[in-house]
């Protein structure tokens, strides 16, 4: 089975071009997005895997502390309300958002989707991709959402919150009848919504349409040819900064022919979790700021992402320089909340 290539012209490095191929890995056939862009010295290529297997992975298998699945399936049963998973580009998101509809009944359950692009087909659901380079007739997300709304769908997945027009049309749906789920650039789960209300989405419907929010990071998992030890004294340097506590053995990769010599294969979630609860939503009315969310968040049992990543590394399934690259990232986590 040969590769097979979208167009994409190879004798043109001026302009940005975006393409897709396909190619058979161990019987079956994985797609790639790439994307060119023109440089000084020549064009930068970037190849994104998009291997159909991930669909297979429920949220468990994931990397995902068992409270967390609980509260997001506990969430997704619902019939109304969003879920919003936050994060950087390269986070998981998107596999998330994928896991959570693996959840739905989508034969019984009417569930459609807006995206950009479509990066998976579903079973039993409709997916439509969005359109922004046809001028006056351009389907945006507000756009296609809208028609959606239309259609008298159960679950609506929307590929990303990108705009104040999506975002409003967004919460007043998940407050309308409908399960929709969400992604949203934000760096932790209480600044999720205050981002939104930074958007312009008023803070009552924020407050009213919200169920949960996951913020989540991809840490990558050691091989089972790594070794375990006591922490180096770089390493024990890092736990210090971190605050972390109570380490005594670490995982350090080797290397050897089934993870490529690099001593990793895969890559597994971190993730923090934060339900609307009456005090969020509270605060989220009263027009709080972030830090002021964040205060009510670890009072009512909030868990920094910085703990699920000491959870992976206790457990042997990372490194220290991998937490360490996580926590870079994740700004709300503080000395007393990372012992574990």
């Amino acid at each position: 089975m040969m590769a097979k290539t979208t167009t994409m012209d190879s004798s043109n490095t001026r302009e940005p071009q975006d393409g897709t191929f396909s190619f058979p890995v161990a019987g079956r056939s994985v797609d790639a997005r790439v994307g060119m862009l023109p440089q000084i010295a020549g064009p930068n290529i970037t190849v994104r895997i998009l291997d159909p297997l991930t669909l297979r992975r429920r949220l468990e298998e994931m990397g995902f502390d068992i409270d967390l699945v609980t509260s997001l399936r506990r969430a997704v049963a619902s019939s109304a309300g969003c879920v919003l998973v936050v994060g950087p580009t390269g986070s998981g998101k998107t596999t998330t958002l994928y896991a959570l509809l693996r959840e739905v009944d989508a034969v019984s359950r009417n569930v459609l989707t807006v995206e950009d692009p479509v990066e998976y087909r579903l079973p039993y659901v409709g997916q439509t991709q969005i359109r922004s380079d046809i001028g006056d007739r351009s389907l945006t997300f507000a756009r296609a959402l809208r028609s959606i709304l239309r259609q008298d769908p159960d679950v609506v997945l929307v590929g990303e919150i990108r705009d104040t027009d999506t975002a409003k049309v967004a919460m007043e749906a998940a407050i309308t009848g409908h399960l929709v789920l969400s992604t949203v650039h934000a760096s932790s789960a209480p600044s999720a919504y205050t981002r939104l209300t930074e958007m312009g989405v008023p803070a009552y419907l924020v407050a009213e349409a919200l169920s949960i929010v996951v913020s989540q990071r991809l840490v990558r998992q050691v091989h089972e040819c790594c070794t375990v030890g006591p922490p180096t004294p770089d390493e024990q340097a890092i736990l210090s900064r971190l605050g972390i506590e109570g380490v005594t053995q670490v995982a350090h990769p080797v290397g050897c022919i089934g993870c490529a010599g690099n001593g990793f294969r895969g890559r597994i979630a971190v993730a923090e979790i934060l339900a609307a609860s009456p005090e969020i939503k509270g605060a989220i009315q009263s027009g709080l700021s972030r830090e002021k969310i964040l205060e009510i968040a670890k009072k009512t049992g909030w868990r920094p992402m910085l703990s699920d990543a000491v959870r992976h590394l206790k457990a042997g399934r990372t490194t220290v320089s991998e937490i360490n690259r996580a926590a870079s990232v994740d700004d709300d986590s503080t000395e007393e909340d990372n012992n574990g």
